[in-house]
């Protein structure tokens, strides 16, 4: 791979969910890698071949959000460089409400600010969960202005 896209591109292999098999997709992660990927989203084959991982949460971690309640240890933030915390809820829905998407679904954001609150340098979003373009995407959208508002 790295000989197509070239050495400063990375390439991630996610192919687990649709191997045939454990032992397909052990096998898919373990030649991936040795074909030129960078990393897998395979933990079992990261922990048996040493392979780096990388990749977003599940789906079963999205869908687990039902309501606010699921967030209450995880919802407040500090900035990077220090001060007090703020609720990412809370800045979010203010900008959910200036963007006019109240449709998008409340409990994939939930989910969210739970994952950005636990990785706010790293966030990345599963958005196709539940309807990709009008809650997934702009949800993601919501959580990344309020953490680059908090310098990240």
């Amino acid at each position: 791979m790295k000989l197509t896209a070239g050495e400063s591109v990375n390439c991630v292999e996610f192919g687990l969910r649709r191997a045939q098999g454990p032992n397909g997709a052990l096998t898919a992660s373990k030649y991936a890698y040795m074909g030129g990927f960078s990393a897998t989203s395979n933990v079992y084959a990261g922990y048996l071949y040493g392979i780096p991982l990388a990749g977003t949460c599940a789906h079963s971690f999205i869908m687990s959000f039902e309501s606010e309640e699921d967030i209450a240890q995880s919802r407040t933030l500090a900035p990077r460089e220090g001060g007090d915390a703020i609720d990412l809820l809370e800045a979010c829905l203010r900008y959910r409400e200036e963007l006019s998407w109240q449709s998008t679904v409340l409990k994939e954001l939930y989910a969210f600010i739970s994952f950005a609150c636990a990785y706010p340098n790293t966030f990345s979003a599963l958005v196709d969960s539940y309807n990709t373009m009008e809650s997934g995407v702009k949800n993601c959208i919501l959580v990344s202005l309020v953490l680059h508002d908090l310098g990240y």
